[in-house]
């Protein structure tokens, strides 16, 4: 079981879901970042989750068939135009990339269903929807992270009127950030 893909991509899919994966833990496979090739659609779908996040990413890859592999967030290094051949063989993962070759033991035991969890969680219709700057939205977490003493002891509140309004970060009943929506274009559906 192989799959080509772009060096670059395989490094964006592994920085959108490395943090989400579990650090330490009862449940190995949750250390990892899971790799579900689809022959069919041409397509890597990169997951990771600690039980309380989860992300998913997608990038376009060659794949001689379906399989599942998982990876730690290290890769071997990558000139920009290179490419990355990952490869099960038994069970490692390898991924060689201008031939420094790294390889992952695949953990064992159940990974979550991702899928079904994701429809469960959106089958319902939504209310609204609401735009934000990712940079000025991030720029808040991290300063309502610094208010309270660099680790969130208590709950971060967000708090949403309207879709036109603005959304305030609270740590404490006295402590607030804001960051203004933007509008969004009829177009920029799901």
């Amino acid at each position: 079981m192989k799959a080509q893909i772009s060096a670059s991509s395989l490094k964006r899919l592994i920085q959108a879901t490395y943090k989400f994966a579990e650090r330490a833990g009862t449940r190995p496979v949750y250390n990892y970042i899971r790799l579900e090739f689809s022959k069919e659609f041409s397509l890597v779908t990169a997951i990771a989750t600690n039980g309380y996040e989860m992300s998913a990413e997608h990038a376009t890859c060659g794949v001689d068939e379906d399989f599942t592999a998982y990876i730690k967030a290290a890769i071997p290094p990558a000139h920009k135009d290179s490419d990355a051949i990952i490869e099960l063989r038994e069970n490692t993962c390898y991924i060689n990339i201008d031939g420094f070759i790294i390889g992952y033991q695949q953990p064992s035991g159940e990974f979550i269903d991702w899928k079904t969890v994701l429809h469960d969680n959106t089958k319902s219709p939504v209310n609204f929807r609401i735009g934000f700057n990712g940079n000025y939205l991030l720029t808040a977490l991290q300063a309502a992270k610094a208010s309270a003493g660099n680790i969130f002891r208590q709950p971060v509140i967000l708090e949403f009127r309207d879709p036109l309004s603005p959304v305030l970060i609270k740590t404490n009943k006295d402590d607030v950030k804001m960051v203004l929506p933007v509008r969004l274009k009829s177009d920029d559906s799901d």
